[in-house]
């Protein structure tokens, strides 16, 4: 799990072909070292210290526990008044995060670091690990990488590494400037082979430390102790996105209403009052047409029309243009029959001009030969 790896790939495209590069780790298994050999050509190798070789004031020591067995016994060191300040270094990154929720719930508060965290949930958790709010740091390899933090008395390997190369940089972080440290490791059943390629690396046996004999009594007590709630080192506000999610964030907003009106449909709801019914459209010449009204009693129950009136800016009523035919005493046929008492407006389809639905107007001729005995 190596998350740098595609950081550094896109850095060496923007580097020119002729340059002199440094290439610093603090161990170099064969995966690391194929990596330099990718980016350097003909490097010269400057060794500070024999490889593989761990700090000569380091103590070290194992514990055979079952995996069910581990967070006591972590617990239990942990509470120890000679440890001041612990790394724990687990193989997983969900590890990680399931060993401090359970050393929260016996008392002990933590905080995590690993590749899931982004940059600033690490160095925040850095930073309160540095200035003692937090004594305890849960890691895995990868983000543990480069920590350099003076005062760490105590590693512990609750899970130790499947790469034993690992295992001497875990131990690395103890016993800082001529200060002496101590490094725990506790070895699961199905972890025995990781712990013989440690140990054949480093040439020599890891002493073996036996479980204590009051553990019972010593797991009644952890868990009697009260519980804490998790450290959080998510900032209050939220991150803000760049870039293009910044602009949908801005459109969003803009359409978005603001917060605290609620719909008019909903605040009627909730104040029982019913919404006023919406004015009928208006169509196109309602205005000028005749509107029908009910026929008074007696009638025979046709329906008599009032005849229309148009508004002029000065008051005036609209007055019907006299017909052009003069030997014709009724008035000129429109597109539709003219009731009673209606003025007429001299044009086909009403006053307007405009022609109204039906069928189309045909004008009149003036010959009385052909009106078809319409003026006998």
């Amino acid at each position: 799990d190596m998350g740098f790896v595609h950081a550094l790939r896109k850095i060496i495209t923007f580097l020119p072909e002729t340059r002199q590069t440094l290439f610093f780790s603090a161990t170099l298994p064969p995966k690391i070292k194929t990596l330099a050999n990718s980016f350097l050509t003909d490097p010269v190798r400057v060794t500070v210290s024999p490889p593989n070789s761990t700090a000569e004031r380091v103590t070290q020591s194992l514990t055979f526990a079952r995996k069910e067995e581990k967070p006591m016994l972590l617990a239990d060191h942990l509470l120890r008044p000679e440890v001041d300040r612990a790394l724990v270094f687990t193989r997983t990154k969900h590890g990680a995060d399931r060993v401090v929720k359970r050393l929260a719930q016996v008392g002990l508060p933590a905080l995590a670091i690993h590749g899931n965290k982004s940059q600033g949930q690490r160095q925040r958790a850095l930073a309160a690990f540095k200035d003692r709010k937090v004594d305890i740091l849960v890691a895995t390899d990868v983000a543990a990488r480069g920590i350099d933090i003076p005062g760490i008395t105590h590693v512990f390997n609750y899970e130790i590494p499947n790469v034993a190369e690992q295992y001497v940089h875990r131990i690395g972080r103890t016993a800082r400037a001529s200060a002496s440290g101590r490094a725990i490791a506790f070895v699961g059943p199905d972890e025995k082979p990781y712990l013989k390629d440690i140990q054949k690396l480093l040439g020599e046996q890891i002493p073996v430390e036996p479980m204590p004999e009051d553990m019972e009594a010593r797991i009644k007590t952890i868990r009697a102790r009260d519980k804490v709630e998790v450290v959080n080192t998510t900032p209050d506000q939220a991150r803000k996105g760049r870039g293009k999610s910044r602009k949908k964030s801005r459109s969003r907003n803009d359409n978005r209403k603001p917060r605290g009106e609620a719909p008019a449909s909903d605040a009627l709801r909730k104040s029982g009052d019913k919404p006023s019914p919406k004015p009928a459209p208006k169509r196109s010449g309602d205005s000028r047409r005749a509107a029908p009204t009910r026929a008074p009693k007696g009638s025979k129950g046709k329906l008599e029309r009032k005849p229309a009136r148009h508004a002029r800016p000065d008051g005036a009523e609209a007055k019907s243009k006299p017909s052009h035919n003069s030997g014709d005493a009724r008035p000129k046929r429109s597109g539709s029959k003219q009731q009673s008492g209606k003025p007429h407006s001299g044009k086909p389809g009403g006053s307007k001009g405009r022609p109204q639905k039906g069928r189309p107007h045909k004008a009149r001729s003036n010959n009385p030969s052909k009106s078809r005995g319409r003026n006998r």
